[in-house]
C-alpha cells in the first residue's frame, strides 16, 4: 500500500490519478476526493499508545512518552486509582471505566444496580489521580456488551431491549 501524506501536501491526492489508484491501493473506493483536507495541516507529534497499565509500565520502563488506554472495573463501591507516576513519566492516560466486560456481566449494570454504579464512579473519578480523561462503559449499543449476555448463545440478556 502507497504512504501519503496528505498533510503536508494535500495537492497530492492519489484518487485524481485512477491509475495511480489501481496501481497503489487495496481499496481505490476509499479515496474520494472529498476527504481531501483543504490546506495542509499543523505538524504535530506522533504518540506512541499502549492498551493497559502493563503497556503503560512498559512505556515508563523504558522512557517513552505517550498514550496509555487503561481500564477499570467499577460496581457498586468506588475503586482507589492513582496514575500519578505514569503522568509524571509523561504518559497520558486515558481511562475507561466499566461495570464489567463483554462476559455476561456487561460494561453498564442491570437497571437496578445502576444509581449504586453511577455513585461509584463519580466516587472514583473524583478521587483519581494522574487521569487526563475518561471513556465511560464501553460499546454500549453491543449486545456483548450488555448485562446477562450469554456468549454460549451470542444472545443479549433481557436488559438489552429497554
Amino acid at each position: 500500500m502507497a504512504v501519503i501524506d496528505l498533510g503536508q501536501n494535500p495537492a497530492d491526492w492519489p484518487g485524481d490519478d485512477q491509475g495511480r489508484v489501481m496501481r497503489d491501493y487495496l481499496d481505490p473506493c476509499c479515496l474520494p476526493p472529498l476527504h481531501r483536507p483543504l490546506q495542509a495541516k499543523p505538524k504535530t507529534p506522533l504518540l506512541i499508545g499502549l492498551h493497559d497499565r502493563a503497556g503503560a509500565d512498559w512505556m515508563k520502563q523504558n522512557k517513552l512518552k505517550g498514550v496509555c488506554l487503561v481500564l477499570a472495573q467499577v460496581q457498586d463501591q468506588p475503586v482507589q486509582l492513582d496514575f500519578s507516576h505514569l503522568a509524571n513519566a509523561g504518559i497520558t492516560v486515558l481511562l475507561r471505566i466499566g461495570y464489567g466486560y463483554a462476559d455476561g456481566t456487561g460494561t453498564m449494570p442491570q437497571p437496578d444496580r445502576l444509581a449504586a454504579f453511577e455513585d461509584a464512579v463519580a466516587q472514583t473519578l473524583n478521587t483519581a489521580q494522574g487521569v487526563t480523561a475518561t471513556h465511560f462503559c464501553n460499546e454500549i449499543n453491543n449486545a456483548s456488551e450488555a448485562p446477562g449476555w450469554n456468549p454460549a448463545l451470542n444472545a443479549p440478556g433481557p436488559h438489552y431491549f429497554r
